[in-house]
């Protein structure tokens, strides 16, 4: 079992979303925050005028934490949906379903949804991604679970 798919590996739109579902949402997450990191008091963020020694090292660990932290939630919730297919059967569809439909609102008809003023374009492109792969999901996981 891959956790990421090799580019020569990709022979469906499902394998082409398990390569860019993550990538997608990091892109969305970073998109929607910025690059700063906020915990309680502590706030690391790029300074707009800083050494450039500065700027990239502190540009590189908020991205690398950033992609690390949607890496291990989108785990979290492929686990979720394992889960959830193992005691609701057809729940990935469901979720697939509705994942592919807000996806493809946001892009189609973006102003009809009340959250389009702060909602960033690329959580729709990202809904979508994982609107396909959630099946893959449930297909490569449930398959080494139950086999």
């Amino acid at each position: 079992m891959d956790i990421v798919a090799k580019m020569s590996d990709v022979k469906s739109i499902q394998d082409l979303c398990k390569l860019v579902v993550v990538p997608l949402l990091a892109a969305a997450y970073i998109s929607s925050t910025g690059f700063q990191i906020v915990l309680e008091d502590l706030v690391i963020s790029v300074p707009l005028n800083g050494k450039p020694a500065v700027v990239w090292s502190l540009f590189i660990l908020i991205f690398v934490a950033k992609v690390v932290w949607v890496a291990f939630l989108a785990f979290l919730g492929g686990i979720l949906f394992v889960w959830l297919e193992l005691k609701l059967l057809q729940s990935t569809t469901i979720f697939s379903v509705v994942l592919l439909c807000f996806g493809f609102m946001g892009i189609a008809s973006p102003t009809l949804l009340p959250i389009s003023d702060f909602m960033n374009p690329y959580w729709y492109y990202a809904s979508i991604a994982a609107g396909f792969y959630a099946p893959k999901i449930k297909d490569d996981y449930l398959g080494t679970v139950i086999t």
